[in-house]
């Protein structure tokens, strides 16, 4: 998901899970966050924390939830990227938080995603994309 967000010049502000709605919320606010991603079990946390921060217009979720955009309808406007003009040198692509190490690089801090975005690239780990077709 990082490499799509950034591919069509959006900045992407990973948030830890375990965070409260209020932690959110001022992360939102400070980042200016517009459009938050999550998952069904989240959904209540995370509209809390769009409510505080008054800057999220679009709440998608990956799956079902009352009162957020299905992740499937992010697709449902053709398979042509944007085009956008990123300048590498001056554009933001990733906008960290962190409440500190504890030791743990998980994927939604800065550290987890460099190792484990880059060792997948570096290695040519094929990508793949879970179906939400039912069999």
């Amino acid at each position: 998901m990082f490499c799509a967000v950034v591919s069509i010049g959006a900045i992407c502000s990973t948030v830890n899970p375990i965070a409260t709605a209020e932690e959110i919320g001022a992360q939102f606010a400070d980042s200016e966050a517009v459009m938050l991603v999550t998952i069904p079990e989240l959904i209540d946390k995370c509209s809390a924390a769009a409510r505080l921060a008054s800057t999220v217009r679009n709440i998608v979720v990956i799956g079902e939830a009352d009162g957020a955009i299905p992740w499937r309808e992010l697709f449902t406007h053709g398979d042509t990227s944007p085009a956008v003009f990123i300048d590498h040198a001056q554009d933001v692509a990733a906008l960290p938080y962190s409440s500190g190490m504890s030791g743990v690089l998980p994927f939604f801090h800065i550290y987890g995603m460099v190792v484990v975005m880059g060792g997948a690239f570096r290695t040519q780990v094929p990508l793949l994309r879970r179906s939400t077709a039912r069999r």
